[in-house]
């Protein structure tokens, strides 16, 4: 009969606990709709496979630099060649990130997080490896227009020496 009341009351236990993840993620998705969607699918833009290339960069850095290009006006002001991927600017943004590294780059990877007001931050890691060349470097990801003028994207970039 103990056996009985012990399992009885694990079950009890489970299923509160179950029901209570449930609330905790109906609470959570609440939040989230309250504060306004940040979840934001961005692809990257690339020129690969075009006779196309990037050019009329100022001179770069390893802080990089961010321009955000909103028409065909402003990216042709950033590429060089007459054949590129077609971008609907009323519907997307263009992030240009491009900067330089004192040593060749072993690892680069970037993530787009979007901010609550609607604008957007462009995080950059780059790995460098033993190589004593200096190389450039290009990031350029769409993302959702940006509902107000006013906002603003930001680049963080991160240099890791692999030493």
């Amino acid at each position: 009969m103990k056996k009985y009341w012990i399992l009885l009351l694990a079950g009890a236990v489970m299923l509160a606990l179950s029901m209570g993840c449930d609330n905790n993620q109906k609470d959570s998705e609440e939040l989230k709709e309250s504060q306004g969607d940040t979840e934001s699918s961005f692809v990257e833009y690339s020129l690969q496979g075009t006779p196309s290339q990037w050019t009329n960069f100022e001179d770069g850095d390893e802080d990089g630099k961010l321009v955000v290009i909103n028409s065909d006006a402003e990216l042709n002001e950033y590429i060089d060649g007459e054949t590129y991927p077609a971008i609907d600017f009323s519907k997307k943004t263009l992030l240009l990130a491009y900067g330089l590294t004192h040593r060749g780059i072993g690892v680069f990877s970037y993530d787009c997080i979007p901010s609550l007001t609607g604008g957007y931050k462009l995080k950059i890691e780059i790995t460098l490896d033993d190589t004593t060349v200096v190389e450039d470097w290009v990031c350029s990801i769409l993302v959702d227009k940006f509902l107000n003028p006013e906002n603003n994207a930001t680049l963080n970039v991160t240099i890791i020496n692999n030493e």
